[in-house]
Formats: C-alpha cells, sequence, structure tokens
C-alpha cells in the first residue's frame, strides 16, 4: 500500500490559532474539531451569517405559502391515468396532468397514437364532416367541468352539463392532426373565458375535471378541417378519458 508523508505548512501562530495540525494534501489527519474562527481583523462574525440565513429561509417560507401553499390561490400538479375508448383499461398511466389556479385550470395529456382502424369511430352528426377512416387522423382534447360535483346525478357525465345543479361546461383545450407515435396536447381553461357549452368555470380549485380526447378521422383540408377540430362529436364510448376529482 502506498505510503502518504505529512508535510508542514507555516500557519498562523497567536491566541485563537492552532499550529500544529500535519497537512496531507486531500487528506484529513487530525479528527479533532477545526479551529475557530477570530472574529475581527476583517473576518466577519459568523453569528451575523446565522441571522442572515434565518431571514432568507423566513422569506422563503413566506413565498412559498403565498405562490404554493395557499389552497385559495394555486394547487399543486396532479396527474391521472388515462383510459381506453368506453373502458377502464389504461391505455398510458400517469398521462395527464391538471394544475388548479385560483382563476383557471392547466392541463396536459399525452398517449401513443391510436393506430388507424383498430379503435371506433363516432358518427358524425351536425355539421361535422364524414368521419373516415385516415392516414393522418384529426384529435381534439375537450374538458367536462362541472362545478359542483358533489351534485351531480351520481358519477358526473355529459348529463350534468348546462343548467343542472352541478353546473358543468363543456370546454375546447386544443387539437392536432396525428403524426407520429404520440399525440401530446395542452391548454388552458380561464373563468373569464365562456365555454363551447354549458356553464362557465367558477370554482376551478374544487371542480371536477374530467379531460376527453374525441377522434374525427382522417385529417380534411379548408372549412371541413376547421370544423373537425372544433366540433365535439361522439359520446364517453369514443372517448379516451383522464378524470381528476
Amino acid at each position: 500500500m502506498p505510503t502518504t508523508t505529512a508535510l508542514r505548512a507555516p500557519l498562523p501562530t497567536g491566541p485563537g490559532w492552532r499550529n500544529d495540525l500535519p497537512v496531507v494534501p486531500g487528506v484529513l489527519l487530525d479528527p479533532s474539531p477545526p479551529p475557530p474562527i477570530r472574529v475581527g481583523d476583517g473576518v466577519p462574525d459568523p453569528r451575523r451569517f446565522a441571522v442572515a440565513a434565518a431571514l432568507v429561509a423566513l422569506a422563503a417560507g413566506l413565498l412559498a405559502g403565498v405562490f404554493l401553499g395557499s389552497s385559495s390561490a394555486y394547487d399543486v400538479g396532479r396527474r391521472a391515468d388515462i383510459t381506453e375508448q368506453g373502458l377502464p383499461h389504461v391505455a398510458a398511466p400517469n398521462g395527464s396532468t391538471l394544475l388548479r389556479r385560483a382563476d383557471s385550470l392547466a392541463v396536459t395529456f399525452e398517449l401513443p397514437t391510436p393506430n388507424p382502424g383498430t379503435y371506433a369511430y363516432p358518427r358524425a352528426d351536425g355539421d361535422h364532416p364524414l368521419v373516415v377512416q385516415g392516414e393522418d387522423e384529426v384529435f381534439t382534447l375537450w374538458a367536462l367541468v362541472f362545478n359542483e360535483p358533489e351534485r351531480c346525478l351520481g358519477a358526473c357525465d355529459v348529463g350534468d352539463l348546462g343548467d343542472s345543479p352541478a353546473r358543468g361546461g363543456l370546454h375546447r383545450v386544443d387539437g392536432t392532426i396525428a403524426h407520429g407515435g404520440s399525440i401530446a396536447l395542452d391548454g388552458e381553461i380561464w373563468s373569464t373565458r365562456p365555454p363551447a357549452a354549458g356553464v362557465a368555470l367558477t370554482d376551478p380549485l374544487t371542480a371536477e375535471v374530467q379531460l376527453v380526447l374525441v377522434p374525427h378521422g382522417g385529417a380534411r383540408t379548408g372549412t371541413d378541417l376547421e370544423r373537425q377540430l372544433t366540433t365535439p362529436i361522439g359520446d364517453p364510448s369514443h372517448w379516451w378519458t383522464a378524470t381528476f376529482g
């Protein structure tokens, strides 16, 4: 085993200093406590550092209470599984997130792109173009928000939208033409913006939020594509869903 020779370097002398420590590069040979810090002669009082550190910690705690810890202004982000079309099977574990704020909701939704022809297509209704399988397909993300979920008639669903005790609203979040291996959508829902249908967001910190991914079939062009990206179709049996209670 290699040996190391202790080297001695000149150390300060006088009251308050120790000058008998052997110095070895990279190795502390003396297990006794380090020499005391001398106050004065340009060396700050360590008590001042302690007070300053306490003030910084206090300020950080107060800021955290305002921006992160106050349930009246902000709620930590949460994750939820995304389930398959109308089924309890998980399509994407923790694939969706929800961030609650005093005046809005911020959401994300990501899952592997469903292969064309392997899932159920809804039937077009209203102004929506005919839904057919395509190479590049359109998907939109919507949020069903129930301001008073405790007043839903059973589990909250589309029957609790509009003028109902639960005061539910339907909000468009995002849309895309799927090209790659996954679909990643996100957006915000604001209390100051009207919903696509039903009641506006009024209770973002306590509302139940159901995010639903709606398939629209092969991508069209022009006004037909615009209608695909802005018109909700189908029912829960056609939607991939993430629920935040």
